[in-house]
């Protein structure tokens, strides 16, 4: 019987040695993941900004469209930013 409990207790430790490289690999993982997550907003970011600079090299009646859009835009901001003054 005393055997069949160190068995039972040495299987345990087994386990739970793999579990711990486990959890160690997935914190690897998770890092890893959180460094592409990062790079993926950084280039979307870019993306938007390349979007952006490629409006400016539109034709004229493109360009006034954005300036209206922009323009609108701040309005818009202004007015936010006045209603959280008051």
């Amino acid at each position: 019987m005393t055997n069949d409990v160190q068995q039972t207790i040495k299987r345990a430790k087994e386990k739970i040695q793999y579990l711990d490289l486990e959890v160690i690999k997935l914190k690897k993982e998770i890092e890893e993941l959180s460094v592409w997550k990062n790079n993926y907003k950084n280039l979307q970011s870019d993306y938007n900004s390349l979007k952006l600079a490629r409006t400016f090299c539109q034709s004229e009646e493109d360009k006034k469209k954005f300036y209206r859009q922009f323009t609108n835009m701040i309005t818009e901001i202004d007015k936010c930013l006045e209603m959280l003054n008051d």
